[in-house]
């Protein structure tokens, strides 16, 4: 003889329980509040009850659901020894939820700290790629100025060319002044420099190209780190911006510090 069935509604859904154990359950939804409200199951649920339990007598503690239940399946409106039943089961469902809640929390903690972990070590990559750009910056203004120093000698007046970048570009692609732009030769052609051998022109350009390099790598670092650091510290990104970010980053050693 089978132990009779229990039909118990709770916050989390409505479930169909046999000494304590869950043979059925169909999750609170918010489409279905409104018929549990007023004494009524999803029409699914029933089906699927009439499916798997026919025949049956189910027991159940709301007299409105053993009121509609009735036109579809074998209900009965649940006894005082019943309900101690019905009681037990809902308790043991609690604990089982609050069982469940703290496994979650454990989980989203676990979850957030290997994030933080990871994060942590992501920004360790943001450390190293800010402090090359920040090398580099180093490396482009030292050669710039000795380029400077070393092309004034044959095109001086080059100089008011303010833009760094700009400047190594202009030598690289031309060298010798004569073969400027129509806008810089009027300044060419009584310009104050010396005339020098396609020879030593051609070192400053070969040191103008290697600088145009570095350029391009401080390009490179600063997408890395325009792509990286809104994934790795979202917030600050959005704050300041990325590449201060990653140098507040460096300054205090990591996302931990």
């Amino acid at each position: 003889m089978f132990l009779p069935l229990y039909l118990i509604t709770t916050s989390e859904g409505i479930g169909v329980y046999r000494d304590g154990e869950k043979l059925l359950f169909l999750e609170a939804k918010s489409e279905h509040i409104p018929e549990i409200m007023e004494g009524k199951l999803p029409r699914e649920f029933v089906d699927e009850i009439e499916k798997r339990f026919k025949g049956e007598e189910i027991l159940v503690d709301d007299k409105r659901i053993v009121e509609w239940l009735s036109q579809y399946l074998l209900v009965k409106l649940a006894s005082d020894d019943d309900l101690r039943e019905i009681k037990r089961i809902r308790r043991k469902i609690k604990d089982e939820m609050e069982e469940w809640n703290r496994i979650r929390d454990v989980s989203i903690r676990m979850t957030r700290e290997r994030i933080r972990r990871a994060s942590a070590d992501r920004d360790k990559l943001i450390i190293q790629a800010i402090e090359a750009v920040d090398d580099l910056d180093k490396s482009i203004n030292l050669l710039v100025s000795r380029l400077r120093e070393w092309y004034s000698l044959h095109f001086p007046e080059l100089n008011d060319v303010k833009d760094h970048e700009e400047y190594v570009q202009l030598i690289k692609k031309y060298g010798e002044r004569s073969k400027f732009p129509e806008k810089y030769l009027e300044i060419a052609k009584s310009s104050m420099g010396a005339d020098m051998e396609p020879e030593d022109l051609e070192v400053m350009r070969s040191l103008a190209s290697r600088i145009e390099e570095l350029y391009r790598m401080r390009e490179e670092l600063v997408k890395y780190l325009e792509d990286l650091v809104p994934r790795v510290a979202p917030n600050l990104g959005i704050l300041v911006g990325p590449l201060l970010a990653a140098r507040l980053m460096s300054l205090a050693g990591g996302l931990e510090k």
